[in-house]
């Protein structure tokens, strides 16, 4: 990723509709706000939002000027987040919509993986930690709740977007990864084949081990 990536870039309008939808408030949430913050941050440095402004491709006459991301990462870490995701949900195509949702056994089994701590290593428990986390922040966590939240199809397991945890860095680089992978097929063939030469070789170290242990 980089500022010749096209997904990357964002209209004044653009980053306010991600600061409405997730409730972010490091940002204002509306065009004409934001069209204010950034004269305002070219007021004090010029030259970095000349740097991070461009016309949007394919436009025409006035208007269509676009932003890269990290012109907004120091307004804080949930504009940040949320720009950055933005930019993975473009760059994996329109199936990310539909792929980016997990159970909770899914979120467990992967920060477990990962080693997450923070995050509950068990399907019911986390369910529970999400119920509190909601009962904990109301107005950001638990009013996306309802709108990132689905029945899973053909069954009654419950389902989380995985924009709903925008706000946990290290949990949305191990979901987007995830999704990265589903939407490559022949990535997660690789690493799922990596995965299986490595059980082997453990199987065999261990094969050997017990058999000079028990000589």
């Amino acid at each position: 990723m980089g500022r010749d990536n096209p997904h990357e870039w964002f209209t004044a309008g653009e980053v306010a509709d991600l600061a409405r939808r997730d409730a972010i408030d490091e940002v204002p949430s509306t065009k004409s706000g934001m069209i204010k913050w950034i004269k305002r941050e070219a007021r004090v440095d010029p030259n970095l939002v000349d740097y991070m402004s461009r016309k949007r491709p394919g436009q025409k006459g006035g208007g269509g000027t676009e932003y890269h991301w990290p012109l907004f990462c120091e307004a804080g870490p949930r504009i940040s987040t949320a720009l950055d995701t933005e930019a993975q949900r473009r760059e994996c195509g329109p199936n990310l919509e539909e792929d980016g949702w997990f159970t909770a056994d899914d979120i467990a089994h992967l920060a477990w993986s990962a080693r997450l701590a923070s995050v509950p290593d068990r399907g019911g428990r986390l369910n529970g930690w999400i119920a509190d986390l909601a009962r904990r922040r109301p107005k950001t966590f638990g009013a996306d709740l309802d709108r990132l939240t689905r029945k899973r199809h053909l069954g009654i397991k419950r389902e989380y977007h995985y924009t709903l945890f925008a706000f946990m860095p290290d949990l949305m680089a191990v979901l987007t990864e995830e999704l990265r992978l589903r939407s490559d097929p022949a990535t997660r063939q690789a690493v799922i084949d990596d995965w299986a030469e490595r059980i082997l070789k453990a199987d065999k170290m261990l094969e050997q081990y017990s058999k000079s242990r028990y000589r």
